[in-house]
């Protein structure tokens, strides 16, 4: 298990990186109030939902899945509205946590969501791409589109912690896989070129 501190005054967070970390209870938030709000999608909830779960549980913190559709679609004012709505009649509290478990899209959504409801309760990022890993999940942009644009609505919020489990990259495609080797390539080039030897 590697942790990178991500040093912001205050909150810090830490970055967690590693081999079956969705189980463990240990990366779950101190000070997490009884209730989880675990945005995914359905692909992503069949392969990886209950082992998160099982760790939240350990925890202390009741795990309620909130499924939104797959793909770039699910970006939208629309299902932040549908995940308001649930949080609201479920009577989330500031102090419950919303958590991300899925790919970018998911996590700018979870995110946004998080910023905004109750005027703001924590969000755990738990990217489930290499994208979304080394990229989306870090540096707590959020945002959802519109018609006319891409990210035009969103808020910058800082996760509570980022859980990034690299078992969960073995169900992607190797185009998603290569799509976040890019990603890497890219901060290679322009901050380390040294890790373009270990790509």
């Amino acid at each position: 298990m590697i942790r990178v501190a991500v040093p912001l005054g205050d909150p810090n967070y830490e970055v967690v990186v590693g081999s079956g970390l969705l189980g463990d209870p240990s990366l779950v938030p101190a000070g997490s109030a009884g209730r989880g709000f675990v945005v995914s999608d359905p692909t992503v909830a069949a392969a990886w939902l209950e082992p998160l779960a099982a760790g939240l549980r350990a925890a202390g913190v009741d795990p309620v899945h909130l499924p939104v559709p797959e793909g770039e679609r699910a970006k939208s004012l629309d299902t932040a509205e549908v995940l308001y709505h649930e949080l609201a009649s479920r009577e989330a509290r500031r102090d419950d946590l919303v958590v991300a478990l899925g790919g970018g899209v998911v996590g700018d959504l979870a995110g946004f969501v998080a910023a905004t409801y109750l005027r703001g309760m924590r969000v755990v990022q738990v990217p489930t791409t290499l994208l979304a890993q080394v990229d989306a999940a870090v540096g707590g942009k959020t945002a959802v589109n519109l018609p006319e644009g891409k990210n035009l609505v969103g808020a910058y919020h800082q996760p509570a912690a980022v859980i990034a489990d690299v078992d969960t990259l073995s169900t992607l495609s190797d185009r998603e896989f290569r799509s976040g080797l890019a990603e890497v390539a890219k901060y290679a080039l322009a901050v380390d070129p040294g890790l373009l030897d270990t790509l």
